[in-house]
């Protein structure tokens, strides 16, 4: 039985985030394994540079919204959806032995390692790995850039996509 998940927060401009809307399920779609890999690729996704050039991975409290969004989503889903997903989280945590030599899995990879591990990835010669990078990017950025403090940085003028756009006053011309 899956478990039940406590919404996301609402907000005025966002008043049924994910799992919020009466109609959600509010279930989990991920297993242990899948929040640690989900966990892990979002850190290194979002991993940014300080000024001494070194990876700092993005705040707890991003990582964490951003892996419950996605946790939500895959729980509204079907069953074969949640076990594509998973299967999806298997695949790119057993590849690092193949593609950076290390013996690790992805999760347990050091922030550096991660983010070299998902680059070649994303630049492998088969196509199917390459998607497995993007199957695995796409939700999870989504669910990173549309609200908050990553939305802002994207230079969108409102703080959530959900927000009423607010209109410039037009001026009338004087004659």
């Amino acid at each position: 039985m899956a478990k039940t998940l406590d919404a996301a927060p609402a907000t005025k401009d966002d008043p049924f985030p994910a799992g919020a809307h009466p109609l959600d399920w509010r279930q989990s779609g991920l297993n242990d394994l899948g929040r640690r890999v989900c966990r892990a690729f979002v850190e290194a996704v979002l991993a940014d540079e300080d000024a001494q050039g070194r990876l700092v991975p993005p705040s707890k409290s991003i990582v964490d919204r951003v892996v419950h969004k996605v946790d939500l989503w895959v729980g509204t889903g079907s069953t074969q959806l949640r076990l594509g997903f998973m299967g999806l989280c298997v695949g790119i945590e057993s590849l690092p032995l193949a593609l950076i030599r290390s013996p690790h899995r992805m999760s347990n990879l050091p922030l550096a390692d991660r983010v070299r591990y998902l680059e070649k990835l994303e630049e492998h010669r088969s196509g199917l790995l390459s998607m497995l990078l993007v199957a695995f990017k796409v939700p999870l950025a989504t669910a990173a850039y549309e609200e908050g403090e990553l939305l802002e940085e994207t230079g969108f003028d409102r703080p959530a996509l959900t927000s009423i756009r607010k209109r410039d006053k037009v001026k009338e011309p004087q004659s």
